[in-house]
């Protein structure tokens, strides 16, 4: 005689069935990597993940079929230095053709050492800087000022390749009423040591070439002239160290003249 169900047993349904053992998750996972590793090798990664992906959003929220994936170089993240500038030279050189964007005339708490950027924007301008290059070439620099950046509070310090044998190094510094991090100064740096003239006995150097600014005027906290003189500031504090620590110096441009010339060779300004 079959046993009539309960009304528990009709309000609450069949038990759940018993959770997969171990062995079974682990069989499951390796099919599931072999299966993976099977479809990167037939597509390509780039077309598998984005087919992945496609086929993700399609089973959340309904949808036809995905468009074709996109090639390796259109896959390929964008720059995280906006302000970066590449010059549209072509041949040998042009990998080597990255810079430091200049200042904008509008452009909040914007510091430049650009000599003649400046002059045309009218923004804010202090002197590059040199860096001695050692055994270990403009590696040793980037270390170098990555720690002089941390040293003075800096966040989200990072390095990469900058074209040839170039590097640059970015940095944020938060900044706000009561200290609260509500805005953000950025701070670029570009290493470059491919004009070093390699002198047998003599010390050689590159050239460090930036620009500072903020992310906004931070009205009614501060105007755009208080935000160059913050990251005035700023500079001279990571240059004290660089130059008391690391030997690094300024390197006057040659548009000054001689009395500038020598006014940077005496104040670095």
């Amino acid at each position: 005689m079959l046993k009539q169900p309960s009304l528990l047993d009709l309000l609450t349904g069949p038990p759940p069935p018993p959770p997969p053992s171990k062995e079974d998750l682990l069989g499951l996972l390796k099919d599931a990597r072999e299966e993976r590793q099977k479809v990167f090798d037939e597509e390509g990664y780039f077309a598998a993940t984005r087919r992945a992906q496609m086929e993700a959003i399609s089973g959340l929220f309904g949808g036809g079929s995905s468009p074709p994936p996109p090639s390796p170089s259109a896959s390929r993240a964008p720059s995280l230095a906006p302000a970066m500038q590449v010059s549209p030279t072509s041949g040998p050189s042009a990998a080597a053709a990255e810079r430091v964007a200049p200042c904008a005339r509008d452009e909040p708490g914007c510091v430049e050492s650009d000599l003649q950027a400046s002059r045309t924007s009218g923004t804010a301008y202090m002197v590059p800087w040199a860096f001695p290059v050692g055994p270990k070439g403009i590696s040793r620099a980037a270390e170098e000022l990555q720690r002089a950046l941390k040293r003075q509070g800096g966040g989200q310090v990072r390095t990469r390749p900058a074209g040839g044998s170039s590097l640059f190094v970015t940095a944020s510094f938060g900044w706000g009423p009561l200290g609260l991090p509500l805005f953000h100064d950025d701070f670029e740096f570009l290493l470059d040591d491919s004009g070093a003239t390699d002198v047998p006995g003599a010390q050689t150097f590159g050239h460090a070439t930036f620009r500072a600014a903020a992310s906004s005027d931070g009205f009614p906290f501060s105007t755009s002239r208080s935000g160059a003189i913050r990251n005035r500031d700023r500079l001279l504090r990571v240059r004290k160290e660089l130059f008391g620590r690391s030997a690094w110096r300024c390197d006057c441009p040659e548009e000054l003249g001689a009395f500038g010339d020598l006014k940077c060779a005496v104040f670095c300004t």
